[in-house]
């Protein structure tokens, strides 16, 4: 799916009803709303009224617009692209748009539409707690869940491998099947505050899942995207190598081996805590070291008590006291 604009502007925040306030976020500047909105699938299907999920970030402030920003609210809308059930917007807020240039926006916009359960609790606040998974609780209760999940969890993930999606954001791409992936920038980015710089890499073999999968034949990959997106970002950015930060989830919010890329300044982000983020660099040392280092470990992580995975994983004993 190639990105759709009329689909997208036709999207009319307007309509949007609002349900509940899921989250906010004081040091991203975003919060995560859940409503209605009056919806017409892309094959010219009737409109209903959808669950939609609304997220509102906003841009870097500067200093000159500190003592306007109460008075603010959104006027204007217009299209980035759109993935799968993934829209992108950017907005101007009332009180500032008649000032800014035309290419200037003050909010970048995600919407979600239709909204499913997944969406909705990933972007919802809960209790978490830590959970030591063996690698037996893995064969018992992790693997079968991952490997039950339905394939449209991630169609939006394939559209951009076999080049229907977000073609136009695609920084670079090495399509070898085994050691190649592809970059383009998260849509958490504004794509214009460098110490914000956040991307993301795909990688094409869709047999690796996690970190549980990596194995050291893997190594060529991983040793070709650290390689790889230093070249890429220093060339296009001016931001080199040893100012960025590669990494990993485990667990991951989807099962396709993929590794995210910030800015060494940009610390706010919640998924580069202990606990959640494994650098490429000490995975890549952990395969030199012992070819199947991740089926052999035990990996210690924080989890949300609404995951879907929590209830099973409490059974079997992975968040008992050690």
């Amino acid at each position: 799916m190639t990105s759709d604009s009329a689909a997208v502007n036709a999207l009319d925040l307007s309509h949007f009803s609002l349900t509940r306030v899921l989250n906010e976020d004081t040091h991203s500047k975003t919060v995560y709303l859940l409503g209605t909105l009056p919806y017409s699938a892309s094959n010219g299907g009737e409109t209903r009224t959808e669950p939609a999920l609304l997220i509102v970030e906003r841009l870097h402030f500067t200093t000159a617009e500190a003592n306007q920003l109460v008075a603010k609210r959104l006027t204007e809308t217009g299209s980035t692209g759109q993935n799968d059930v993934y829209h992108w917007l950017r907005g101007r807020l009332r009180g500032y748009a008649s000032d800014a240039a035309d290419d200037e926006w003050d909010v970048k916009l995600t919407v979600v539409v239709p909204a499913t359960e997944a969406h909705i609790r990933k972007y919802t606040r809960q209790e978490r707690r830590m959970i030591r998974e063996t690698p037996d609780i893995y064969q018992r209760v992790v693997l079968p869940y991952v490997e039950h999940l339905p394939k449209s969890r991630i169609h939006w993930l394939y559209n951009i491998l076999d080049g229907i999606g977000e073609r136009e954001h695609v920084l670079f791409n090495d399509p070898d099947p085994a050691h190649g992936f592809m970059l383009l920038p998260d849509s958490k980015w504004d794509k214009r505050t460098m110490e914000s710089l956040y991307l993301l890499c795909l990688c094409h073999d869709r047999t690796i899942r996690s970190l549980r999968d990596l194995r050291a034949k893997h190594l060529p990959l991983l040793t070709n995207i650290r390689r790889q997106v230093g070249q890429v970002t220093s060339a296009k950015y001016g931001v080199p190598a040893n100012q960025l930060r590669l990494f990993f989830h485990y667990q991951p919010s989807y099962y396709h081996l993929h590794v995210h890329v910030t800015h060494i300044q940009n610390t706010q982000l919640g998924g580069m805590t202990v606990g959640q983020a494994y650098l490429l660099d000490d995975v890549i040392d952990m395969l030199q070291l012992m070819d199947d280092y991740f089926q052999k470990c035990t990996l210690t992580y924080a989890l949300g008590q609404d995951h879907p995975l929590y209830a099973a994983l409490e059974e079997a004993g992975a968040t008992a006291d050690p």
